[in-house]
Order: C-alpha cells, then structure tokens, then sequence
C-alpha cells in the first residue's frame, strides 16, 4: 500500500471516529435535555420519574407514572437513542372496553393496522371533527357513542396525536419526543376522556332511567351490554326491559350496538309474527322461515318486511295506527314470539323521547288482542 492510500484511510477512519464522537455527544445532549424537561414534567403532574436504561434486551424507554382523573397514567418516550423513530405515548386502561377497537387519526394518516383490519370509515356528525379525523372501529356504534362532545373538543385542541383503544387500553400516540407541557396535557386529557367512556354511558342510562321511570340493574360501574346493565319499569301493566345487544355484522370483524326493549305479553298468543326493516339485523332462527304477508299497507311495506303464518291475524295486532307509530320510530326488528315482544332500535339510544315512544310501543304490542280464532 503507497503513502497516499494509507493518509487517505487514515483521514477516513479519523472522520469517521469524530463523526461517532460528534454524534454520541449529540446524543447525549438530547438525552440530558429530553430527561430535563421531563424531570420538569414529572413535577408538573405529580409524577414519579423513571429514567430511561439499557439492557441487554434493548432500551426501556423514559416513563411518567402518575394517577390521576381516577386513572393510572403512563407517558413515556420510546427510542430515546434512536436518530429518528422516537415517539411519546400516553396510556391508561378503559373499564368496560372489551372487545373494542377504536382509532382515530388525523386526517391522511390513518394507521395501518386499522386499515389492515378492514374496519369501516366513521363520520360522527360533527364537521370540524369530521375534517381533521379520520375514524375507524370495529363497532361503529360503540364509537360514535365513546367518541362524544366532550372528547371530540379535546381531541381537535391536541395537535400531532393519533389515538385508539385497543386491548381495554387507550392510547395517545405521536411521533418524536413531546417538549410542550402544554400539548402532553391535552393528550392526558384525552386519555382520561376515553378512559371515562363506559363509565359515561352507564350515567347516561341511570338519568335516562330517572326520566322514565324505570330501575337500572348494573353488574359493575361502567355500561355493559347483554342485559349486564338493565332498566327496569312498567306500563299499562306491562313489564319492559331495556339492554344494549351486540351483534356480529357480515364484514368480518365487525359488530353493531341495538338497543333493545322486551316486554312480556300479558296472555301467551298465538299470532306470532316478526316486522323486520334493518340488513344488519335477523330475525330469531326460529321465527325467520315465516311468510311474508301482505297486509295491504305499501307505505309500511317500503320499509318494513311483515312476516307472520296468519295474515288476517298480523293485520290486527299490528294495525294501521300501530304500523304509523312504527314508522315514525324506525325500529331496525320487531318480534312477538308469543310471550314476549322485543324491538330492537339502532345504536346505544339515550334519547328520552325516542325511548318513551319504543316504550310505549312495545307495551301496546303486547297488550293488543286477536279476536279471531287465531286467539
């Protein structure tokens, strides 16, 4: 090897050894600086502090650990060595969240794992949410009820953060490391607003019980469906239940919300018939190879397929004046087995006036007689 290749070599291997020395105290600053600011942070929120360590399994990452809004909070800071990939993530489990997978991302940036999922895009109804965000869920219903007001204002006042639920976990997301103390608390914030979800939807049914008179029996302190959290109240002498059912959906992977009210008839019946008026939705097996009837009624019959043995007899327990009132409430299923009739509305449904009219309804339905020899 001549003197010039050597120098040349040499020279390379110089650079190359500052380069990693300027690059190891480059490093080294951002580390000090990120583990000041955070010390700063941990003070800020109460938090106990937990520097970041190597292992021989790799870096832990830099982690706040505090309690609050009655939940037990994680932040930390993941690859805190890397030259890119780090991130900052704020955590917290969600009560009553099983089964449930949320995301919500801004606009265009839409995780992958959702869209491999093939979960469905959601519109919530509110324009400047629905701008900014894009929303994905394996229950579109859960989500649109998880996701309220409250959550949708903190969500559009956090800027950089993507969030989900998955795994009974809530989670914010963004990529880099968080210096504002500012923006981490409305990330917290966030969090604690998804964390609340269940417990939220419980307080809704125990004043929606409060104004119509009714009992709520829950099994736990957040919502639960398949009558885990049930409403309790009579009219016109009629018993009526009302639960929340979930039901798989025919896209894979996903499911749907029904509010559901059962009232018991007061003497069993023989006409038993089904009004069925939502896709997503089936009839019991045992009530689903029933006939469709022609009740003479094409305004009902455009949205709703009358199905029963005895058309004379669905004809008069469900009368013009009742199919009116069906109409205009837009149950997805109506069912009378014979001892009992269960409607099932669309969705987590909180609204009083809707469920006193399906209360209402399915007291009627199950009072109303055959005179018939179909009796």
């Amino acid at each position: 090897m001549d003197q010039s290749a050597a120098e040349i070599i040499f020279l390379a291997g110089l650079g190359a050894f500052a380069l990693a020395g300027w690059l190891a105290f480059h490093f080294q600053r951002r580390r000090d600086h990120v583990n000041r600011v955070w010390r700063g942070f941990a003070k800020r929120f109460g938090a106990r502090f937990v520097p970041p360590d190597r292992t021989r399994f790799g870096e832990t990452p830099l982690r706040l650990l505090t309690r609050t809004g009655g939940a037990n909070v994680t932040i930390e800071v993941a690859g805190l060595h890397q030259p890119t990939g780090a991130s900052t993530t704020v955590s917290a489990q969600v009560p009553g969240s099983d089964g449930f997978q949320l995301y919500v991302s801004p606009e265009g940036a839409a995780t992958a794992v959702s869209r491999l999922l093939g979960f469905p895009d959601i519109e919530l109804g509110d324009p400047a949410f629905d701008e900014r965000f894009e929303v994905q869920a394996n229950n579109p219903d859960l989500a649109s009820a998880w996701v309220g007001d409250e959550v949708r204002r903190k969500m559009l006042g956090c800027q950089g953060y993507s969030f989900t639920i998955v795994g009974g976990e809530a989670r914010a997301v963004r990529q880099g490391i968080e210096l504002s103390p500012f923006q981490l608390e409305k990330a917290i914030e966030v969090v604690l607003c998804l964390t609340r979800g269940g417990l939220d939807l419980l307080r809704g049914v125990r004043v929606l019980a409060a104004h119509i008179g009714g009992v709520v029996s829950a099994r736990s302190e957040h919502w639960e469906p398949e009558g885990k959290v049930l409403t309790v109240l009579e009219r016109q002498g009629v018993q009526i239940l009302i639960d929340a059912v979930v039901r798989s959906q025919k896209q894979p992977r996903t499911s749907r919300v029904w509010t559901r009210l059962r009232a018991r008839t007061l003497e069993p019946v023989e006409v038993e018939y089904v009004v069925h008026g939502h896709k997503d939705v089936e009839p019991p097996p045992e009530l689903a190879r029933l006939p469709v009837v022609d009740i003479g009624d094409t305004t009902f019959t455009r949205g709703y397929t009358p199905m029963c043995a005895d058309e004379a007899g669905m004809r008069e327990v469900v009368p013009a004046t009742v199919r009116s009132r069906i109409l205009g409430l837009r149950p997805a299923l109506i069912v009378n087995d014979g001892k009992e009739v269960t409607l099932l509305l669309s969705g987590i449904v909180l609204e009083g006036a809707t469920i006193v009219a399906a209360v209402d309804l399915a007291a009627d339905l199950a009072s109303i007689r055959a005179r018939g020899p179909y009796r």
